[in-house]
């Protein structure tokens, strides 16, 4: 049998911004993940990995000026 544990959390202002923005970056990170893997299986047909996913974000997506931001947070999810 398995069991939940339900917990609440009271973050001040400053960590309530930290948030918004980590869980937003993670969103944008899975948004273009997903976008890209169905992207190379429409157009060439390979599945993506993690593996290749991981030096997509590394190598392309985070030196963009416009991404930029996602250096900001941890990526080992």
């Amino acid at each position: 049998m398995q069991r939940g544990l339900k917990v609440r959390i009271y973050p001040s202002s400053d960590q309530k911004i930290y948030l918004g923005k980590l869980f937003g970056c993670y969103r944008k990170i899975y948004n273009m993940s997903l976008d890209y893997k169905k992207t190379m299986y429409d157009t060439e047909g390979i599945n993506v990995n993690l593996k290749m996913l991981g030096k997509k974000f590394h190598g392309e997506w985070t030196k963009t000026k416009e991404m930029v931001y996602l250096t900001e947070h941890n990526t080992k999810i």
